[in-house]
Formats: structure tokens, C-alpha cells, sequence
């Protein structure tokens, strides 16, 4: 690889310094542009870039609530899906570090990467993923965690109920 020339590094200062930036420029351009587009059930369903930074933005101050400071991590646990983005862009706007855990990671490694990061909440994408990631936790952090998780599909909402 040859070396970079001082004049090769110029590029640099004229791009986006954050990219929590980048995505508010984005949503003050068109904010009823199309964001993402993804499949619910046998359909496709938009998301604009409105409703993306409206979600972004109450993720981002519940991960402030839960008291992440700015480069504390944050993991998320779950399979590539809009969600997985929501939650990432979450994590940027709250200026805080992503930890990405893959749904096959087995338990005991969860644990582990979850400990040695110093992970302060995880977004996990199913029950199977939340009990991965608290069983470094104590009974009552397991507990808390089991009242407050919530899918990532729930968007806020109350899970639904098995028929």
C-alpha cells in the first residue's frame, strides 16, 4: 500500500464530521421522503425520514434516561432489519458506542461481550437474545429487565399477546 500524500487527506475536511449530523441534514431535506422501505407480512410498508427521526429521537433520550453518557456502549442483539438500524442510529444520536452481538453468538460469549464492553443497555430482537444478554445481571437486574424489555418491532407498544 503506498503512503498518503498530504494532499490526499484535504478530501476529509470538506465530509460530515458525525453522522448523527449527516442523518439530520437528511431529515430537514426531505422529511416526507421515503427512508425505508420494509416487508410486514406478504407487503412492503415506507418509513419517511419524519417518522425515522421521530423514533430515533425518543430512542436516543430513553438510552439519555437510562442514564448512557456520550461513547458509554450499547449493544445490539439481533438479526439485520430496519429495527437493527433504528436502534444504531439511536445510539449515534445519543452520541453514545454500538456493540453489535449476532443473534448465533451462544450465551456465555453474550455474557462475555457484554461484560468485557462494559455494555449499559442492550436492544435485543426476541426474548431468546434478552435472556443472553442479562444472565451476566444479578435476579434483580434480570427482573427489571424482564418488565421493561420489549421487542424491537414493538416501537413503544405493549407486546402482542400469543392466540
Amino acid at each position: 500500500m503506498e503512503p498518503v500524500v498530504e494532499g490526499q487527506l484535504a478530501v476529509l475536511t470538506a465530509r460530515k464530521k458525525h453522522l448523527a449530523q449527516m442523518f439530520l441534514d437528511r431529515v430537514a431535506a426531505t422529511p416526507d421522503r421515503e427512508a425505508f422501505r420494509h416487508p410486514v407480512g406478504d407487503r412492503w410498508e415506507s418509513v419517511t425520514w419524519k417518522q425515522t427521526d421521530e423514533l430515533i429521537r425518543r430512542r436516543a433520550a430513553g438510552l439519555i434516561a437510562l442514564g448512557v453518557e456520550p461513547e458509554q456502549r450499547v449493544a445490539i442483539a439481533a438479526n439485520t432489519r430496519l429495527e437493527w438500524v433504528q436502534c444504531y442510529l439511536s445510539i449515534v444520536a445519543a452520541a453514545a458506542a454500538t456493540t453489535t452481538i449476532y443473534p448465533t453468538t451462544m450465551a456465555g460469549d453474550v455474557a462475555y461481550i457484554v461484560s468485557d464492553a462494559d455494555v449499559r443497555v442492550v436492544f435485543a430482537e426476541d426474548a431468546t437474545q434478552v435472556g443472553a444478554a442479562v444472565a451476566v445481571q444479578g435476579g434483580a437486574d434480570r427482573r427489571r429487565a424482564g418488565r421493561q424489555g420489549r421487542r424491537l418491532g414493538d416501537h413503544g407498544r405493549r407486546p402482542r399477546q400469543a392466540r
